[in-house]
């Protein structure tokens, strides 16, 4: 059944808001700087973000501009979807031939990756990660002088 030609509104609805979004995707690669700059706040501002309309565009895209200011766009949509972006950065890589974009890619993966683990507390302090190794070795110590730990104690 033809969506255009549908009698549900609701099926109507959605495909003019696919509609719309890829439009605004579209004008993204307009030679004129105001119309990309608007056409990525209005991205920005779409709830859910069109994550997929914008990753399938970086996909699609010929010129190395157009696919860095894409890059760009998902890594600010990373701040509020990360997972779902850093999938898409991650097929997008796997394709990408041009080394500006891949490193740009690379790039932006960690930043959303970092803010992601920033923002979960995962490395937070007093949570048993360490890495300086001074701090290694004083819990080395502490562990082998527990009964049982490493170093044999009873």
């Amino acid at each position: 059944m033809d969506v255009k030609k549908s009698a549900d509104p609701v099926d109507r609805a959605v495909a003019a808001v696919r509609g719309a979004q890829d439009r605004l995707v579209r004008l993204l690669h307009s030679k004129d700087d105001a119309v990309r700059r608007k056409a990525v706040v209005a991205l920005q501002d779409q709830d859910p973000l069109p994550i997929s309309p914008v990753a399938d565009a970086l996909f699609r895209a010929r010129d190395a501009d157009s696919r860095l200011r894409l890059v760009a766009l998902l890594g600010a949509m990373g701040a509020f979807e990360p997972i779902r972006v850093l999938a898409e950065f991650a097929t997008a890589l796997k394709g990408e031939k041009d080394m500006r974009v891949r490193r740009s890619i690379l790039n932006t993966m960690v930043v959303v990756g970092m803010a992601t683990v920033d923002a979960s507390g995962a490395l937070s302090a007093g949570d048993g990660l360490t890495t300086h190794p001074e701090m290694i070795r004083e819990e080395d110590d502490r562990h082998a002088r527990e009964p049982g730990g490493l170093g044999g104690g009873t």
